[in-house]
């Protein structure tokens, strides 16, 4: 497993961005597709929970939780995306400040519920569904890590356009 700075740093390498516009619609595309993915295994998720025991207004306040999160996401990147393309390139600074806060917020509702799922599933008695259950609860997890990387990326890259100036 990489650590979080190796991972940012691969990501960096991977993209081999040209500026800070290139960055970020590297970025937007990568954070959709993971979203997609992370969208895609909680259709699953929520297919599965169903024949799990878990009581249905905890299952239904918990796929309320993640939907919601997941829905913030897609305003929140399509958003700053539509910003980006009308911003100064004297204000990229201020920018990314404002798009590492109103990413990580959605991905924290994500990672959040996720955990409390976790936390949830450890106190049920164990079944091949649950289990099941558990690894597409763990895949979404690994996903918004995967996001925060992503995140964490754009904050480097932006130390290293203010460390230039």
């Amino acid at each position: 497993m990489l650590s979080t700075n190796d991972a940012v740093s691969s990501y960096l390498q991977q993209i081999q961005p040209r500026g800070f516009p290139d960055l970020m619609a590297h970025v937007h595309l990568d954070l959709l597709a993971l979203l997609d993915t992370y969208t895609s295994t909680f259709g699953l998720f929520e297919t599965n929970i169903k024949t799990i025991q878990l009581p249905d207004d905890i299952a239904t306040q918990y796929q309320s939780g993640i939907r919601n999160g997941i829905d913030k996401s897609h305003l929140v990147l399509n958003e700053l995306m539509r910003e980006l393309q009308s911003i100064d390139a004297g204000l990229t600074q201020i920018w990314m400040g404002a798009f590492l806060h109103d990413v990580r917020a959605p991905l924290g509702i994500l990672k959040g519920w996720t955990t409390l799922l976790q936390d949830e599933f450890a106190t049920m008695p164990t079944s091949p569904m649950l289990n099941r259950v558990k690894q597409l609860n763990q895949e979404m997890q690994s996903t918004v890590d995967r996001m925060y990387t992503i995140v964490d990326a754009c904050a480097e890259y932006a130390r290293t356009l203010r460390d230039e100036k």
